[in-house]
């Protein structure tokens, strides 16, 4: 598969779970309806400066849009950023209101991968947790059987 054929996929995969029609992605870029279309179908590409703004819009690199399968990344759609890049990104909307980063809103698919990572930290603190008190518990036992040891002998 090459370049401009992942580029084509990917762009059509970003729109789609950004929220974006055609015709408002179009209106972003300051193109028509019909060039969006043809990016999407691999009929045309974008110049330099339209590549950049598709990469800024998305808030993703250049070499990613362009070389790697980002429908196979996303496991459920949504969001490529780590917490921390979303914070940068939202800090540098508030900052930048003129350029059109799409970080509005968390997807859904941060958000819940957020929610599962807080579920497996409290399972493993409580696992941890659980595990000292039974070594504690082992301790006791060794103790006390070494107690009834010398009260036999």
């Amino acid at each position: 598969m090459t370049n401009i054929l992942f580029f084509a996929k990917n762009i059509k995969h970003l729109r789609k779970i950004s929220g974006y029609s055609q015709e408002i992605f179009a209106r972003e870029l300051g193109v028509k309806r019909t060039t969006i279309s043809n990016y999407e179908s691999g009929l045309s590409s974008p110049d330099f400066n339209t590549l950049i703004k598709i990469a800024r819009i998305f808030d993703i690199n250049i070499d990613e849009l362009l070389t790697k399968d980002l429908t196979a990344v996303a496991m459920g759609g949504g969001c490529y950023k780590s917490s921390e890049d979303r914070i940068i990104s939202e800090k540098r909307m508030v900052h930048e209101p003129n350029i059109a980063y799409n970080v509005q809103k968390e997807c859904q698919f941060c958000k819940q991968k957020d929610k599962t990572i807080e579920l497996l930290q409290e399972s493993l603190r409580q696992a941890n947790q659980m595990l000292e008190n039974y070594s504690r518990y082992q301790q006791q036992l060794i103790e006390t059987v070494e107690m009834l040891k010398k009260q036999k002998t």
